[in-house]
């Protein structure tokens, strides 16, 4: 006897049990291939990869997804996922979505409740894998060389202090010299049943929490990419004498490590996290920096869990960085012909900013090539296409040589050699737009992320490497190419277009933004924009005269990998 659910919703909280039985070739041990009878059009649908799942495993495989709702509370989706015979194992309140176990069947059996809008599989992401802080002028912001450093309105050099910046990643070695002080909070993603670890997938289909492990900050046991990374955000170069510094080595980390098995679900906890602990960070997360991604071309789903949470937190005026892509499985980016991003680099929305990987040769140039394993978007498609690229070839950082991804390729200097490893990837080269960012930040605390991405791209340089630039569907007025965005990272420029003070010259420069900080927490609810007094940056940069290279104290003393830094401009 086949018994329809009756239609419910949880704003009504009408939740009586209900059961959906389908079809004999349905039944466990055999693949989902037939429909089910209830009609197609009262399902709620199943994102791409559950319906992979769906088409390969039997009804009683056990499983984990996440579950959309339209509304309604923590309490009353359990009692409707319990109704199921399924066990809630994580609420993401924020956006209605509740993480479920049991077995694909009894999921299944939501799809006929009128309450569930969206049914998600989780599935596995990967990580994507120093002359460049001279390439994007970072240091021009904070050294006395062409025509810096910038400072605040408060009269200090920018390097990013007061502002809160979250990596998301492997975990981090906060007993590193280079980031011992920096560390604002360190949380640790555990599951708490760990029987409940699929010996298959390495993903947790259990309750898991996020451990505030600050006060012994080594979360990054196993991988060593998450420590990398965070040094090229913020690292202060204390265990290199300075010489290996982030581009901005005041701001504060908070690092959330997730472990070398990332998935979406760690990953969506630690937006959730964040999310719903706003208020408690002090300084505020000002920019997210996510070193990762999924498979080459995977499609951009905006209905996920992931985007959604995205989508929040950019609410809450939180910028967001993500990584191309390291191209396919054999590293190659591409040639345009078809797209190799991963999906996360495909979001639209406003403040979502995609990094491309920019070699700059090891010389600090400007007009170095893309490297040819930075993911590329599909030709004619220029919604899709990166937005900003960044150094991320042979990138030197903080490291531990007791962690396999350290061990690549240590730095070559006796003292130096167990604190830092040379990496490449577009994992490298998100890092330095998340510290350019925090710079703005603290430059001019009342910018929104989408002010934030739209003068990045318009301040860009363009650099050549074979390809020419369109027009951008998404900036007006603006540029963009499937393989650079809209150019090379270029910080004093876009701190010249907001009329940020400088010490080499007198500016007479009008800033294209005359913003007042509303305060730190002003938007607390996560769905309105921070309220900005002041007129908004207009998108059109102002012009900014040729400068002459300016000498100042201590311009003899540039690193010597940094050959031309003090002609930078």
């Amino acid at each position: 006897m086949i018994r329809v659910p009756r239609r419910t919703t949880l704003s009504t909280l009408a939740m009586a049990t209900a059961v959906v039985t389908f079809s004999a070739s349905m039944a466990v041990g055999t693949a989902y291939a037939s429909t089910p009878l209830v009609t197609v059009a009262s399902l709620a649908p199943l994102s791409p990869s559950m319906a992979s799942a769906v088409a390969t495993l039997p009804a009683g495989a056990p499983f984990g997804a996440f579950v959309h709702f339209d509304g309604g509370d923590a309490a009353a989706r359990a009692a409707l996922l319990t109704d199921h015979g399924l066990q809630p194992a994580r609420d993401f309140a924020s956006v209605d979505v509740t993480f479920a176990t049991g077995t694909l069947g009894a999921l299944l059996g939501l799809r006929g409740e009128s309450s569930v809008t969206y049914l998600e599989a989780d599935r596995k992401l990967q990580y994507f894998g120093e002359s460049g802080t001279w390439a994007t002028r970072a240091r021009v912001a904070r050294t006395a060389v062409a025509n810096g450093p910038y400072r605040d309105t408060t009269g200090r050099v920018l390097d990013g202090t007061g502002v809160g910046v979250a990596v998301v990643d492997s975990g981090v070695d906060g007993l590193h010299p280079d980031l011992a002080k920096r560390i604002g909070k360190a949380y640790k993603v555990v599951c708490t049943t760990p029987g409940l670890i699929s010996t298959t997938t390495g993903l947790c289909f259990g309750p898991s929490q996020f451990v505030d492990v600050t006060a012994a900050p080594f979360t990054d046991n196993t991988g060593g990419h998450g420590t990398h990374v965070s040094g090229i955000v913020l690292g202060d170069g204390t265990a290199s004498n300075g010489t290996y510094q982030g581009v901005a080595p005041g701001a504060t980390l908070y690092s959330y490590g997730v472990g070398e098995a990332i998935n979406i679900f760690t990953n969506a906890e630690a937006f959730d996290h964040m999310i719903t602990n706003y208020n408690t960070f002090t300084p505020r997360i000002k920019v997210v920096n996510n070193s990762y991604g999924d498979a080459a071309g995977t499609a951009y789903d905006p209905n996920d869990v992931f985007s959604k949470l995205t989508r929040a937190l950019l609410a809450k005026g939180v910028t967001i960085v993500f990584a191309a892509g390291n191209g396919d499985s054999n590293g190659d980016g591409g040639t345009g012909a078809d797209d190799r991003l991963s999906s996360t680099a495909k979001d639209p929305t406003p403040g979502v900013i995609t990094a491309a990987n920019y070699d700059d040769l090891g010389t600090a140039t400007r007009n170095g090539v893309l490297d040819s394993s930075s993911s590329r978007g599909r030709k004619g498609t220029a919604v899709n296409y990166p937005d900003l690229s960044a150094p991320g070839a042979n990138i030197t950082s903080t490291c531990n040589a007791a962690l396999p991804v350290c061990r690549l390729e240590i730095v070559p200097t006796t003292a130096w050699a167990p604190r830092y490893a040379t990496i490449s990837g577009t994992s490298m080269a998100s890092p330095h737009i998340a510290g350019a960012v925090a710079l703005l930040y603290q430059a001019r605390p009342g910018l929104t992320p989408t002010q934030v991405e739209d003068v990045l791209q318009d301040t860009a340089y363009r650099f050549g490497d074979a390809t020419s630039y369109e027009a951008d569907p998404q900036n007006t007025g603006g540029a963009t190419s499937f393989d650079k965005g809209a150019g090379l990272l270029d910080i004093p420029a876009a701190l010249d277009a907001l009329g940020v003070a400088a010490d080499g010259r007198v500016s007479t420069l009008a800033p294209t933004v005359a913003i007042t900080s509303p305060g730190e927490g002003t938007d607390n609810d996560g769905t309105a924009p921070l309220q900005v007094t002041g007129s908004a940056y207009d998108g059109v940069p102002a012009p900014v005269a040729a400068t002459t290279k300016v000498l100042a104290a201590g311009d003899d003393d540039l690193p010597a990998q940094t050959p031309g830094a003090a002609d930078l401009r």
